[in-house]
């Protein structure tokens, strides 16, 4: 297993980059880039369990880590969930980690993740995680947008 990095550039508060990437409905939004129903059941709270799960109920049970609010967030997957069910045995990709950092200068934020990943999945996880945060970028810089092309129309 190898670590691989994610960053990407919004022109946005850090908070509010924030606030979208791990609340509820901003999640589900960037987040069904990765698997289709991507969602999330538990809370961001150090020390929580968080099950990230696709529409079928496949995905990971974690455990947040760490939690430095607007800064940086760092998640263990423990084991696998299929159909719901918690598979403890024979999780040989457990654990694994995801760490999401935060900076923000002159109103721009960067959004750097890093997720530990297989070898033969890097060109796929590249691939999503490229698209995932680019989602993120657009649903984070939407309100902008449409008030700068409201001042250009004036």
């Amino acid at each position: 297993m190898e670590t691989l990095h994610y960053s990407i550039m919004i022109s946005s508060s850090k908070e509010k980059v924030w606030s979208l990437m791990l609340g509820e409905a901003g999640y589900q939004h960037w987040a069904s880039v990765l698997s289709p129903g991507a969602h999330f059941v538990g809370s961001w709270e150090e020390g929580s369990k968080i099950d990230f799960l696709d529409a079928h109920g496949n995905g990971f049970a974690s455990e947040v880590v760490a939690n430095r609010p607007f800064q940086f967030i760092a998640v263990m997957q423990l084991h696998p969930i299929i159909h719901g069910v918690n598979q403890t045995a024979g999780a040989e990709q457990c654990p694994a980690f995801l760490e999401i950092e935060f900076s923000e200068q002159r109103g721009m934020t960067q959004v750097h993740l890093s997720i530990d990943g297989r070898d033969e999945a890097r060109e796929m996880l590249d691939e999503l995680y490229g698209a995932a945060l680019a989602r993120l970028k657009q649903l984070c810089e939407k309100p902008r947008i449409k008030r700068q092309q409201q001042r250009q129309m004036v």
